[in-house]
């Protein structure tokens, strides 16, 4: 939804391309739990050939070490240019996130100069009002789909897409 959005009302998006900060403190094994390998697939097919955007890097810092074999299986469905665009962390990223943000934009709580948490939580409210507004073009969009009747009952490329056959034998868990 939000990335919707952000195409909708800002060109610069899929121009200069965008950077996500993800903090997974708090992260338990019951969140690591739902992520299953067609999610994760579906997950990079949209990230990598559905929206128009130019992901210029994804750190993700406090990760928890029962994530990390998660992270390595989602390693292996990646392109190899978003696999070098991904960084995952253990701790908070130290100064090496500042190779993918600024100072000036980081908020203070992440060792940046930028306003404090508690100051940009108003931004909450700011964007849950954006995306109940656009609540009848989200209802009006869902009616552009394909029409499954007459796709063919076997198609390699879904079984390919999303489920799991093929083989393992490249996969690599730690």
């Amino acid at each position: 939804m939000l990335c919707d959005i952000l195409l909708e009302e800002c060109d610069n998006i899929t121009i200069c391309g965008v950077s996500m900060l993800l903090d997974f403190k708090g992260v338990t094994f019951t969140h690591v739990a739902q992520c299953t390998l067609p999610l994760m697939k579906k997950a990079v097919m949209c990230l990598e050939g559905s929206y128009p955007i130019r992901t210029k890097a994804i750190c993700i810092i406090n990760v928890p070490s029962l994530a990390i074999p998660v992270y390595r299986l989602l390693q292996a469905l990646l392109s190899k240019k978003l696999t070098e665009r991904f960084h995952v962390y253990e701790n908070d990223g130290g100064d090496d996130i500042y190779k993918y943000f600024p100072k000036d934009v980081l908020p203070l709580e992440y060792k940046g100069d930028g306003k404090s948490m508690s100051e940009l939580s108003g931004m909450y409210t700011e964007w849950k009002g954006k995306i109940e507004s656009y609540e009848d073009w989200f209802i009006n969009d869902q009616q552009y789909c394909s029409d499954e009747t007459i796709r063919p009952k076997e198609s390699k490329l879904q079984n390919e897409l999303f489920g799991v056959s093929g083989s393992f034998r490249k996969l690599a868990i730690d």
